[in-house]
């Protein structure tokens, strides 16, 4: 009996960690550590390319929407929506009966040609600027807000809420914030451009550039106005609706390397 009473001490004694144990588990978990590192590294990359496919994918579902709700305004009301009263709205491009919001110009383009990129267009008119449409005034009219160009339900007098996007209290985020501009997943206002002229062709004033008419092969997944020459890109139908996409950027310069390029990733609603 003694016997197995001084055994037990014993026992416990050779389970104790030694230095040598210790030392092992610091070295098992730097490797675990190293693993860790490693597979982060494998991971992340795949993780952000996965992310920003969520985001095409959630843009393109918007503009489907933007697209749909204006072809339910003219089918209930006749006509595209006008914010304004007069009738046909003029266009940033003078060139065109056409109109495109979203946009701020300095120099009578969608995207100021003075430089080589831009970075978002901002929500709000900025004093001295050339004329610049958020695409707010449409928002208002689609949601059935009463208030901007809709005040009294005036562009929508059926009260009919045609488009209903994600709201946020935010300005500036992804959504309709509390300026009621609709703004991409990038935090970018979409670019909507609409055939006020009933040719049922719409010319946006970005890609009716010049300069974007030399892109050759088409790229855009547009058509030429004019077969015989470059002449504008055009879409036929009613609606373009189009996001400057991650890197919040466009540049109609042809100048820009295909590495650099503004216009790689901008995401086309038609496409």
């Amino acid at each position: 009996m003694d016997h197995h009473i001084h055994e037990k001490p014993g026992r416990f004694k050779t389970l104790r960690s030694t230095p040598s144990a210790l030392a092992f588990t610091l070295v098992e978990l730097l490797v675990v550590i190293a693993i860790i590192g490693i597979l982060a590294a494998i991971l992340l990359p795949a993780l952000g390319r996965a992310k920003l496919k969520t985001q095409i994918a959630r843009a393109k579902s918007e503009m489907r929407d933007i697209e749909s709700a204006m072809i339910a305004y003219k089918l209930e009301y006749g006509t595209l929506p006008i914010p304004k009263l007069e009738t046909p709205f003029p266009g940033i491009n003078k060139t065109i009966a056409d109109f495109t919001y979203g946009t701020r110009s300095t120099n009578g383009s969608v995207i100021d040609n003075a430089r080589d990129s831009i970075p978002a267009i901002p929500g709000e008119v900025i004093p001295g600027n050339s004329p610049y449409h958020d695409n707010s005034e449409l928002m208002y009219i689609l949601m059935n807000v009463n208030g901007g160009w809709n005040i009294n339900h005036q562009r929508n007098s059926h009260s009919i809420a045609f488009l209903k996007p994600k709201i946020t209290k935010v300005k500036g985020e992804p959504g309709v914030g509390p300026d009621f501009v609709y703004r991409d997943p990038w935090g970018s206002p979409y670019v909507i451009s609409l055939d006020y002229n009933g040719d049922d062709v719409v010319e946006d004033a970005f890609y009716s550039d010049p300069l974007l008419n030399q892109e050759k092969p088409n790229r855009w997944g547009l058509e030429l106005k004019n077969t015989r020459d470059l002449g504008p890109w055009i879409r036929r139908g009613s609606v373009m609706v189009w996001s400057l996409g991650p890197d919040r950027k466009a540049d109609s310069k042809q100048s820009t390397p295909r590495t650099t390029d503004d216009n790689a990733d901008n995401v086309l609603g038609w496409k």
